[in-house]
């Protein structure tokens, strides 16, 4: 049975809208949020890396 979109094609569109909402969620989340990203020991450790 032929698929009427690429299997190949729709898993990198679906990998590539996954990977592009993450990085727009989680720069949104660092906006509201200071000392999220780990550049030194200024500041508080996010909660994942604990």
């Amino acid at each position: 049975m032929p698929l009427i979109i690429p299997t190949a094609h729709f898993l990198i569109f679906l990998t590539f809208n996954w990977l592009l909402l993450s990085l727009i969620v989680y720069f949104w989340w660092a906006t509201k949020r200071p000392y999220v990203f780990p550049t030194g020991d200024c500041g508080p450790k996010p909660l994942a890396l604990s």
